[in-house]
């Protein structure tokens, strides 16, 4: 159950629902990373028995004849990340020129993540910049429950362009 800050389900969530629940809370890029961040620091020996786990569950269900079923089950967990409303990383870097390009033509909107300690002197800064400090963000994925801290500050963004982070 959720408690006095919003952390954890509602009641009616169960099973898939709640899973998808939890997941909405990471980013497609943040799942990729901690996808990327599981194959690389765990045991491979581990890994091979996950692997072989995983082999084992579906030769379960396709035996047992329930692969829609599982199909059906894993469609929205996939969509999270791969689905058509999904924000998605396009490149981690872009030519200055092209950005000023897409943020003139409205394709994007530029993000300032300077540091608040840098931030004052900055005597240009970008007309339309949202301003997101990276410091809370840092707290937040410092912190044992970091979702709310982050989402606090990523709400400001806009779904339908595209973001350009930069700093100064």
């Amino acid at each position: 159950m959720a408690d006095a800050e919003g952390y954890g389900y509602r009641g009616d969530e169960q099973g898939l629902d709640r899973l998808l629940s939890d997941a909405r809370t990471l980013s497609p890029a943040g799942i990729e990373r901690a996808a990327w961040g599981w194959d690389r620091h765990e045991d491979p020996r581990i890994m091979q028995r996950f692997h072989e786990a995983e082999r084992a569950a579906l030769h379960a269900l396709e035996k047992n004849d329930r692969m829609q079923q599982w199909d059906d089950a894993r469609k929205p967990i996939l969509d999270l990340t791969e689905g058509a409303g999904t924000a998605t990383m396009i490149g981690i870097r872009i030519e200055p020129a092209a950005a000023r390009a897409k943020i003139e033509a409205g394709e994007a909107v530029p993000l300032d993540v300077t540091s608040s300690l840098v931030y004052p002197a900055v005597s240009h800064r970008l007309p339309g910049a949202i301003r997101i400090p990276p410091e809370p963000l840092i707290r937040g994925l410092q912190a044992a429950r970091p979702a709310a801290e982050i989402l606090r500050h990523l709400a400001a963004l806009p779904a339908d362009r595209d973001v350009i982070a930069y700093c100064t």
